[in-house]
């Protein structure tokens, strides 16, 4: 058994070849698989969205966006959302077969020292507009899951610390808000998958008292490119 995470990646199960027990997720809610939903109906395998509520669009789509410039800094700065929508959503759970399961609220970042790499700098949207100063910023800072580790955050445009309160209250904050809101939308979620692949023991045990068991706790997954191919 394999599982996977493609993220927006869905065109490269296309020619893959898969076994009836590996998995397929997918993180955040990325409208390229709804655009792509019918590759879903060909791989005879579980398919789990873990989506983050607070990328869902709650009204009906009015234009396809250009998938070509996500997770560019064009597109972060521009606001033109590539999410998907919640009537999208419905649709892949009824018709193709998706569960969901929880990928946080905010999907938030902090900050830690170190280097970030260069193709990393649209991750500085939440600090300015400045893109001098974003480029400063990515030589000083790299960043992790906010549930992940205290870390560094940005007050009033500034970075700074984080104590372990202000750790600990996010954590508690952001799993209520995306436990509710599978609930009162989806029913209650049993399945969760770490921002960034990167979890925390605080975490964990908050995800416990949700009713969320340790096997159904996603972290570091099989990118599909990088794993070999299945003998016929």
């Amino acid at each position: 058994m394999a599982i996977y995470c493609l993220h927006d990646d869905i065109l490269k199960i296309k020619n893959k070849e898969l076994n009836k027990d590996d998995i397929l997720t997918f993180d955040d809610g990325h409208y390229s698989l709804y655009k792509y939903r019918e590759l879903l109906k060909e791989k005879n395998c579980r398919k789990i969205l873990f989506l983050t509520p607070s990328y869902v669009q709650m009204n009906h789509r009015t234009e396809e966006p250009d998938l070509s410039i996500y997770y560019q800094w064009d597109y972060r700065m521009n606001g033109k959302p590539q999410w998907l929508t919640i009537y999208e959503v419905e649709e892949l759970v009824k018709n193709y077969n998706v569960e969901l399961g929880m990928h946080s609220y905010y999907h938030d970042l902090v900050y830690v020292k170190g280097q970030t790499e260069p193709e990393r700098m649209w991750r500085m949207y939440k600090i300015s507009t400045d893109k001098n100063k974003m480029k400063i910023l990515c030589k000083m800072y790299d960043i992790k899951s906010a549930l992940c580790e205290q870390g560094y955050t940005v007050l009033n445009g500034y970075i700074t610390h984080r104590n372990y309160d202000q750790f600990t209250e996010f954590i508690k904050s952001d799993t209520y808000l995306c436990w509710k809101w599978f609930k009162d939308y989806f029913g209650v979620p049993n399945t969760y998958a770490y921002p960034f692949f990167q979890g925390s023991i605080e975490l964990d045990n908050e995800l416990f008292k949700y009713g969320i068991k340790k096997e159904n706790i996603f972290g570091k997954r099989e990118h599909i490119n990088n794993a070999k191919e299945k003998e016929r």
